[in-house]
């Protein structure tokens, strides 16, 4: 499979989830289930606000809303504060492990900065 700008999107979506799914494998083996399951709330969570922000950017882009800057903002700060009460809810339920929750919530960061590293050296640069 071909790598470019055009595919980038649907395939950090799908690294991510595989590499979620991978460390919760491994998080329970190693660790725990309860590390384990931590990881992998944190790795969907982290997906989905990622799907939420890429949906936002779509509808601004292309529906071209009367004020796209406030649609923008607006949209932001609401993501982020369902994707903070998640987090604070989860962690005060002391069901997850916070460790957990960090590395799954870094699972996409990771794929991006992957990503970024072999388009770099792929093309040369």
């Amino acid at each position: 499979m071909v790598i470019n700008e055009d595919n980038l999107i649907a395939l950090i979506m799908k690294t991510s989830l595989a590499l979620s799914c991978i460390l919760a494998i491994c998080g329970w083996l190693f660790f725990s289930g309860k590390f384990g399951y931590s990881i992998l709330a944190g790795g969907m969570l982290a997906l989905a606000n990622f799907i939420w922000m890429k949906s936002m950017l779509v509808r601004v882009i292309y529906s071209a809303p009367s004020a796209p800057t406030r649609y923008a903002q607006l949209r932001l700060i609401l993501r982020l504060t369902a994707v903070a009460v998640m987090l604070y809810l989860a962690i005060i339920s002391g069901l997850f492990s916070i460790i957990g929750l960090i590395i799954g919530l870094s699972v996409i960061v990771i794929n991006i900065f992957a990503f970024t590293l072999y388009l770099l050296l792929g093309s040369g640069g």
